[in-house]
């Protein structure tokens, strides 16, 4: 079964993670290509798998 609240809790944990990876003044740059390259990609493949199954 989904579970909506679980997969937003592991979506805000994620989040949480980049973020604070992210204040590392090193890891920065390597953040910020890495979100501008698979951001959209990763956002289109969330949006798809959940709509393929809202439809189930």
């Amino acid at each position: 079964m989904f579970e909506p609240k679980r997969t937003g809790l592991g979506i805000q944990y994620v989040v949480e993670s980049v973020l604070n990876l992210s204040k590392d003044k090193r890891l920065q740059p390597y953040f910020f290509k890495l979100i501008l390259k698979s951001g959209l990609r990763i956002i289109l493949q969330v949006t798809i798998l959940f709509y393929a199954v809202s439809w189930l």
